[in-house]
């Protein structure tokens, strides 16, 4: 089981070192509202806002790194998937923006923008974690449960945001995707966005 040593050294990564939860979610639904939908895409501090969330008292605030916990959340819809979390941040999420803010109106949106160089340098070692030949030729296919389906997440996160899963052709539209989300978030969410 993970340690608070381990939560002090990797933050809510540290998530990963415990044994998968094995929930089935299929048949839940939402048991608690959506309250904030926090749409700053990677590397924009969504760790922290997760965090964040759960000191202020929302239930289960939902993070790429939650997939850590239980690798069966890949498959789910909406209120499966998030149906006991009162915030969201960082992908999957953010690669439905649209579809989450037309599905839950009342919650608040939240962007956190970022100088775009510091970003985009951050951005970059992520880019080359997930497509990592290795990972993606390799390790994916020889633990397609578990580590799998956490690449596979992160491939098609990628896709969804940059247009490809090439590290070079991602790399060159990555700046452009991330200057169009901040600008289709804050203009196009329909509800509450404080850009901070």
């Amino acid at each position: 089981m993970t340690t608070q040593a381990d939560y002090d050294r990797l933050g809510g990564w540290a998530v990963m070192l415990n044994p998968d939860a094995g929930i089935d979610r299929h048949k839940c639904t939402r048991t608690i509202p959506m309250e904030v939908l926090s749409l700053g895409f990677s590397r924009t501090a969504t760790l922290s806002m997760q965090e964040a969330f759960s000191f202020l008292g929302y239930p289960d605030p939902y993070h790429y790194s939650s997939i850590f916990a239980n690798i069966k959340d890949p498959d789910m819809e909406f209120d499966q998937l998030l149906g006991h979390c009162g915030a969201v941040t960082d992908a999957p999420a953010v690669c439905f923006r649209r579809e989450l803010t037309e599905a839950y109106p009342e919650a608040k949106v939240v962007l956190v923008e970022r100088d775009e160089d510091r970003w985009y340098k951050s951005f970059e070692g992520v880019l080359e974690g997930v497509l990592d030949p290795f990972l993606v030729c390799v390790l994916r296919f020889t633990d397609p449960f578990w580590l799998g389906r956490i690449v596979n997440v992160g491939m098609l996160w990628i896709e969804g945001f940059t247009g490809s899963t090439d590290l070079q052709q991602a790399r060159a539209n990555a700046r452009a995707a991330y200057r169009k989300l901040c600008r289709d978030t804050s203009y196009g969410a329909g509800g509450a966005v404080a850009g901070v």
